[in-house]
């Protein structure tokens, strides 16, 4: 099993889990901290990424180790959670507090899965403390898994999505590499979970490989996924897409729009 499938298996785990869970998933030494059925962070010993440089890089110039030690002591004297501690001094910005824990809570699950790390259990924690701002969906923590590797594609890919995707209409950009599909942006709600969004991008991945045995100049491709809603699915240089309409004219919109984007791209 590859390190990205290796790694959806653990958001996989996070979302089997009872909705009100708060605690720890435990792979040797790494952990993974889940609340609520959202990710707050995940740590894996020996990452090349710190948060300490994550944090720095939040701000331009780089704030100075010495003021982020200083929060730290100061937050470690009082009790007080170090975002909390970081936002309050005016160290960084929510944002950027969001942006490198994000990163950082990404790092530590690709490092479980590349190291093969075996799940151990669950520790459970006594009550739920992480500000809501600052966790993560299984869904969005899968999007910035695949974009590892791939950000300025991840970007495009993203920007794509914005420009052609209308009312009533959700969708999802992804690469393809030795792991087969990778999710590098969504735009909308695309399913319930990792199971069922990747489900849906391999399906569409699969429909051009049999199209492609007729025709591999064809484009763009439409299908019914269910009685309650139509899958649109093409490719550009960029990468596939795929995105489910939840009524016809929302359907026809979405093909009119990526043909006129074409169109542009080829004039």
């Amino acid at each position: 099993m590859r390190t990205y499938e290796r790694a959806l298996d653990i958001l996989a785990r996070v979302e089997s889990m009872p909705g009100d869970t708060t605690g720890a998933l435990c792979f040797g030494k790494a952990r993974v901290l889940v609340q609520g059925g959202a990710i707050c962070w995940a740590v894996a010993p020996g990452s090349p990424v710190r948060l300490t440089d994550l944090l720095r890089s939040q701000r331009h110039p780089p704030l100075s180790r010495d003021e982020l030690e200083a929060c730290y002591r100061r937050c470690r004297d009082s009790g007080q959670p170090v975002g909390e501690g970081l936002l309050a001094a005016g160290l960084v910005s929510a944002q950027g507090l969001r942006q490198a824990l994000f990163a950082h809570t990404t790092e530590g699950i690709a490092q479980i899965a590349q190291a093969e790390q075996t799940y151990e259990g669950f520790v459970p924690h006594q009550r739920a403390g992480y500000d809501a701002r600052f966790v993560f969906s299984t869904v969005e923590t899968m999007v910035g898994l695949g974009a590892r590797g791939h950000l300025a594609r991840a970007a495009l890919v993203h920007s794509t999505l914005a420009s052609v995707l209308g009312p009533d209409t959700v969708g999802a950009g992804f690469v393809i590499d030795a792991d087969g599909p990778r999710v590098v942006a969504t735009a909308g709600s695309v399913g319930r979970g990792v199971n069922q969004v990747m489900e849906l991008c391999r399906w569409a991945h699969s429909l051009f490989g049999v199209i492609g045995f007729v025709d591999d100049q064809t484009r763009v491709a439409q299908g019914v996924w269910n009685r309650e809603c139509a899958v649109v699915t093409w490719w550009d240089a960029s990468a596939h897409y795929v995105a489910r309409c939840d009524t016809r004219a929302a359907a026809t919109l979405l093909l009119s729009r990526i043909e006129r984007r074409e169109e542009e791209l080829a004039a």
